[in-house]
């Protein structure tokens, strides 16, 4: 009988308000105490001769190695964790230095991880090893759907699941010779098990509050489930749909399946938990002893802190056009940890803060699990970036908890998990995930963000395909205090080879011949004024003369990996921009957002501004009452009134 590990310091799923302290905020990812030793293991740390032979599945065992480092830190039967290096990865080292200063560990380098496992050994920490069968099957790792062709096995993952329980590596069948050979016993051979039995059989051994999907065939993030205890599984299939329901409702899937993007993100949804896309992310036990409001204070990982305005800063301007655009694929939790702040296409492109731009990122989750990424983007933002705030996960929120019987009830239990980081981060723009934008499911999910979040400036609208389906129109809902917020769907898409089959979509030189289409005539439909773009971040362009046809820009996209002059994410949409006219304004999201609800919403705003002015200016509250008063008796409808409005207001609130 394998004995059940009570594993976290703080991961217990919460649904209680945000409230004052940080510990206090709820947790929904597993948190690490800090190491007083980081061991940084290389990935190839296992040294022998040129005619030697060594293990060829080292990477899942060394996963497994600091899963269990991890455990044994959190139940404080040890003060050491593991970092497994990544030296060509500028992000991974920088991620590692970091983690050194924060904790203040002993880094000691491990040029041998032989030495550290028979340490381990006698420490009690590695009691033996459990045994698996490679997959064999003829698929790429995430690409396919198993079982693909024969030679399928999933017994990594069993071994994966019941490793921290045993105090197990993880050990391929062909390497078994070299772990016997430093005195380590099998304690389990998995080989002709699966997930399936796993489960069924042990199933009081895995905590409810998350699960891991993994494929057999990476050893990423088996880390994490080994220091978390968790049910590794993988693939879309009734097991799955099991799994899901045994689960407590809102818990984290962490990894990615192996599906379509829609079916598994869909089935998950609908059973009321949510993708973290982590399944290629090294480290994130050591990365996760980083903590918010203790090793770094709310204030410095405000990432919008350069580029947040209040409204009242605004300028009047009743004839522009204005237009946002916005990077997709910022559910990504791993995109973030992994390559992107060093990315020459994102976050590290020469094109960023020439423009105004949004970044959907996955803050909140960051915010538990990778602080020290959510400190680099704050520090490095210009004052031209704007990140906004994907749900803290990827789900579609209007299939979100439909096959549950509360689904209303979970799905405010899923937003009070994060709301209160939201908050601190002061991030007030949502941006939200949908099956289909404007159905009457997505509409109440709207609601419900809306009177769940406080401080929104709105929300901004993707469907799952196409991206632009709502083609810029805008849907109002109310917040708590009852003032209509605007949810803007996205008008284009600069997305590649797309221009034939989906309406507004296309490379750049096309979207912008739109986008100044558009602002050419909007007077019979105010609502035209305010749109935005989205940019595809995987979508690859060639740059084009503007002389040239508007399609100049396409390129093949299986060939432009390899082309040199191909751009995708921060540049295409700086092209864009450039080709913009001059009544044209390219402002942030959340920028957009305000000016939207000042000109087609003037009176709510204005009056919703003063109230929060009252509340937060008490000095000033008698002005501000007075102005209240006069609003609800003036006629707002014609510009010339509505700039007098909003200029008396600024007046008062000294913003003039």
């Amino acid at each position: 009988m394998i004995d059940r590990v009570m594993l976290l310091v703080s991961a217990a799923l919460c649904a209680s308000a945000p409230a004052a302290t940080t510990a206090e905020l709820p947790a929904y990812w597993p948190r690490f105490p800090k190491p007083r030793r980081l061991y940084v293991v290389q990935t190839d740390s296992w040294p022998r001769r040129d005619d030697e032979k060594g293990p060829r599945h080292l990477a899942f065992t060394l996963h497994s190695l600091s899963g269990l480092a991890a455990l044994a830190n959190a139940e404080g039967r040890s003060d050491a964790m593991i970092w497994i290096d990544l030296p060509r990865s500028r992000s991974y080292c920088r991620w590692r230095d970091a983690v050194m200063e924060a904790t203040a560990a002993r880094r000691v380098d491990v040029e041998d991880c032989r030495s550290l496992i028979r340490a381990f050994s006698e420490q009690g920490i590695v009691k033996g090893y459990i045994l698996y069968r490679v997959d064999e099957s003829e698929r790429g790792a995430y690409s396919e759907p198993p079982p693909g062709s024969a030679g399928y096995s999933n017994s990594v993952n069993v071994a994966t699941s019941l490793a921290g329980h045993l105090g197990a590596l993880i050990v391929e069948d062909a390497d078994e010779v070299f772990f016997a050979d430093l005195g380590l016993r099998r304690l389990l051979d998995a080989r002709d098990k699966d997930e399936r039995w796993c489960f069924e059989t042990h199933t009081d051994l895995f905590p409810r509050d998350y699960v891991h999907v993994i494929d057999p065939k990476a050893p990423h993030l088996r880390d994490y489930a080994v220091a978390t205890g968790s049910l590794c599984v993988f693939g879309v299939s009734d097991f799955t749909d099991r799994v899901y329901r045994w689960l407590a409702p809102n818990a984290p899937v962490f990894g990615w399946n192996g599906a379509d993007e829609y079916t598994q993100t869909s089935q998950m949804s609908r059973l009321g938990h949510y993708q973290t896309a982590v399944n290629w992310v090294h480290n994130l036990p050591a990365l996760s002893t980083v903590q918010a409001g203790t090793d770094a204070q709310w204030e410095s990982l405000k990432p919008n802190a350069r580029s947040a305005a209040h409204p009242l800063s605004l300028d009047w301007d009743a004839d522009s056009h204005f237009t946002a655009f916005v990077m997709s694929d910022g559910d990504n939790t791993g995109w973030f940890i992994g390559n992107f702040c060093d990315d020459s296409s994102y976050w590290a492109s020469q094109s960023r803060g020439r423009i105004p731009m949004g970044w959907t990122a996955a803050l909140c989750n960051l915010s538990q699990a990778a602080v020290p990424v959510l400190a680099h983007l704050a520090a490095t933002a210009s004052d031209k970036d704007e990140l906004l705030m994907w749900p803290a996960g990827y789900y579609y929120v209007d299939e979100y908890a439909q096959d549950l019987d509360d689904r209303g009830g979970v799905l405010k239990d899923r937003i009070d998990q994060f709301a209160g980081r939201i908050s601190r981060l002061g991030v007030t723009t949502l941006a939200l995930h949908c099956r289909d934008w404007d159905g009457e499911q997505a509409v109440e999910a709207y609601k419900t963000f809306a009177a769940g979040v406080p401080g929104l400036a709105g929300i901004i609208a993707i469907q799952y395909a196409p991206y632009n389906a709502g083609l810029g129109e805008i849907v109002w809902v109310e917040n708590a205090e009852g003032h209509p917020l605007p949810v803007i769907s996205a008008r284009y898409a600069i997305w590649a080879n797309l221009s034939d089959r989906f309406e507004n979509n296309g490379p750049p030189a096309l979207v912008a011949s739109l986008i100044n289409e558009s602002a050419h005539d909007h007077s019979s439909r105010p609502e035209g004024r305010f749109d935005w773009t989205v940019v595809h971040a995987w979508s690859r362009f060639r740059p084009a003369d503007a002389g040239r046809e508007l399609l100049g820009e396409e390129i093949d996209q299986a060939e432009a990996a390899n082309a040199p002059e191909a751009r995708r994410g921060m540049e295409p949409a700086h092209w864009c921009a450039q080709r913009l006219v001059p009544t044209v304004r390219v402002v942030t999201p959340s920028e957009l957002l305000w000016r939207a609800r000042l000109h087609l919403r003037t009176r709510d705003t204005l009056d919703a501004l003063a109230a929060d002015l009252m509340r937060t200016r008490p000095d000033s509250a008698e002005p501000l009452g007075q102005f209240r008063e006069r609003l609800r008796q003036t006629d707002l409808s014609e510009d010339r009134s509505a700039r007098r409005a909003f200029e008396e207001l600024k007046r008062i609130a000294s913003f003039d």
